[in-house]
């Protein structure tokens, strides 16, 4: 859907704003800003408990704290929130700008390169394993590829299954080796601390937590980073105003958010028999929240499928809405603002190297340039 989003969001939006489709075991879908707002809110009628990811993962463990309702959820999210909030997001911005100076250094002197593999998936993957406490590891890497990726590109559900329990058992292993060795300053550590209206975390908890730590931000991360730099590479007038102007970089980064949103949708399941824009959805049922649709509704955003440099359209739901909006919201805003820095400071002017591959899919990102031209 991704590669006609805005022809099909439209005929939804106003000819079936709330329908529903027998994929994935049946579910409704809602499509216009105002549908997807109310119900992301109401934790009251629609639970996040039962699982928000279609498809699923296919590990068969909740993802903590999304797959999550009161009173477990606000506690998971009351230990977690002060390591993401802004001042402290500010604070890792020389780790993050530190590595992505290492990868654009290291292709800058090549004249080509897929950015996709050499900058945006590599840049959250090493700032994750950073904040984690993690040493890299190829095998540990080769199970997150699979659990993040394959759910899509048809690995089998017992890959995905071997890779879930290489996984955990890795986490585990961490996990005790902070018990043996507690105070350092990493979010393993952290979660060792966390409690739930007093009672200490359970194994299982800090276990799931700790694995959606690591995979939340790496796949829809690099998206972000991929789609925005994909954008500078065909529209070479807003890189030029850019480079020209270094602050618009903050509107770039929105305006990619919401044109070309990372995450499509999540999901909700109804409590109790309810009605969403005049459309019974009874008890059990489940209810997409196509965030992709609402951020290019025209009833809040004028001229909603058009990038405009010049607005920041900070009532976006690219991250969610609600109180499961995405935790690590700054820090994706951060890894995004940075690779571009990082990529305009050395290498300014690039083009693609062949066709367009389009902002819809995480794959290749070609480009080349003059490595006579590349910044000092």
């Amino acid at each position: 859907m991704r590669a006609r989003c805005a022809e099909a969001y439209a005929e939804l939006r106003t000819g079936c704003p709330v329908f529903h489709t027998e994929a994935w075991g049946g579910f409704w879908v809602a499509s216009r800003y105002e549908d997807v707002y109310e119900v992301g809110r109401d934790v009251a009628r629609f639970a996040s408990g039962p699982g928000a990811m279609l498809p699923p993962v296919g590990h068969g463990r909740p993802l903590l704290p999304m797959d999550a309702d009161p009173p477990e959820h606000p506690e998971y999210r009351r230990l977690l929130l002060p390591r993401f909030a802004p001042a402290a997001v500010a604070g890792m911005e020389a780790d993050v700008r530190d590595l992505a100076r290492g990868l654009v250094d290291e292709i800058a002197g090549r004249g080509e390169a897929d950015l996709y593999e050499t900058l945006c998936k590599p840049l959250p993957m090493l700032l994750i394993t950073r904040l984690l406490g993690i040493e890299r590891d190829e095998t540990f890497w080769a199970w997150t590829d699979t659990l993040i990726y394959g759910r899509v590109d048809g690995t089998s559900p017992e890959e995905i299954r071997a890779a879930a329990d290489g996984l955990y058992g890795f986490l585990e292993g961490q996990v005790a080796d902070r018990r043996r060795r507690p105070g350092r300053d990493d979010l393993i550590s952290l979660l060792l601390q966390g409690d739930v209206e007093g009672r200490p975390y359970r194994e299982d908890e800090i276990l799931d937590l700790c694995f959606f730590l690591l995979i939340a931000g790496l796949e829809n991360t690099a998206f972000g980073i991929r789609a925005t730099l994909r954008h500078l590479a065909v529209e070479p007038g807003d890189r030029a105003a850019v480079l020209a102007d270094p602050g618009l970089v903050h509107n770039l980064v929105e305006q990619s958010l919401r044109l070309y949103s990372p995450v499509t949708g999540l999901c909700r399941t109804a409590t109790s028999d309810t009605v969403v824009a005049g459309q019974s959805i009874a008890a059990g049922e489940r209810v997409l929240l196509l965030f992709g649709s609402a951020n290019r509704d025209p009833a809040v955003f004028p001229d909603a499928d058009e990038f405009h440099l010049d607005r920041r359209d900070g009532r976006h739901v690219a991250f969610g809405i609600g109180p499961h909006r995405c935790v690590g919201s700054n820090l994706a805003r951060l890894e995004m603002r940075v690779a571009v820095e990082e990529l305009l400071r050395r290498i300014p002017q690039f083009q693609l190297s062949g066709a367009d591959p389009g902002w819809y899919d995480a794959t290749r990102l070609d480009i080349v340039w003059d490595p006579e031209e590349v910044a000092r």
